[in-house]
């Protein structure tokens, strides 16, 4: 994914993400070996994420069907800092990653070096990482002139949208009352069905 393509939302989400991901690897390697599932399905990642950070920036967003994106972030960050690729672990109801992932990465040794890694002393960087790739999609959201709405605005917005470019939108109504508190905030109908659907 190129950096400009990185929102702010991904990246707070991205660093909710990477927090009960790390958490979940170390509970789970605190099991025996043969009692051990390092994997965690989309949709219990996203319910632990809400329940742990119920009162984050963009928690909204956060959705199961727009994890890809997020997780994508979490691998960038990885990257950058040399480590073990911790998105490895999110998959999807089959118990596997995405097409996307399969396709450009090998599972296996993924998760392999994320086990054979010592995960105790990298905090620091971590957060560091996570803050400049913030600031770095702030600036770039900054260069764009937010409007915030209100909630009857937003939903006017969106039905508006869907009537000009009839199926452009195909949402469910847990995406759309994501992306109506979304464009509350000032995000465009176009950015947040991205938002939700990336």
């Amino acid at each position: 994914m190129p950096a400009t393509n990185i929102t702010v939302i991904s990246v707070a989400l991205a660093r909710l993400y990477f927090a009960v991901l790390l958490e979940h690897l170390k509970a789970e390697l605190n099991k025996p070996a043969d009692q051990r599932d390092i994997t965690i399905r989309y949709g219990k990642l996203v319910e632990r994420t809400k329940a742990a950070y119920s009162k984050a920036s963009y928690i909204e967003a956060a959705i199961p069907t727009n994890i890809g994106t997020r997780l994508l972030v979490v691998q960038l960050i990885c990257e950058k800092l040399a480590l073990p690729n911790l998105a490895c672990l999110g998959v999807n109801a089959t118990g596997e990653p995405g097409i996307a992932y399969q396709e450009a990465r090998d599972w296996e040794i993924d998760k392999a070096a994320v086990l054979a890694y010592d995960w105790d002393g990298v905090s620091a960087d971590i957060a560091n990482a996570f803050d400049i790739e913030a600031q770095e999609a702030a600036q770039r959201a900054e260069r764009k002139q937010r409007r915030t709405v209100t909630e009857a605005e937003a939903r006017d917005l969106v039905y508006k949208a869907d009537k000009a470019s009839p199926g452009k939108y195909k949402i469910d109504n847990y995406q759309k009352e994501a992306m109506v508190k979304l464009i509350t905030k000032g995000l465009s109908v176009d950015e947040a069905h991205a938002a939700v659907t990336e």
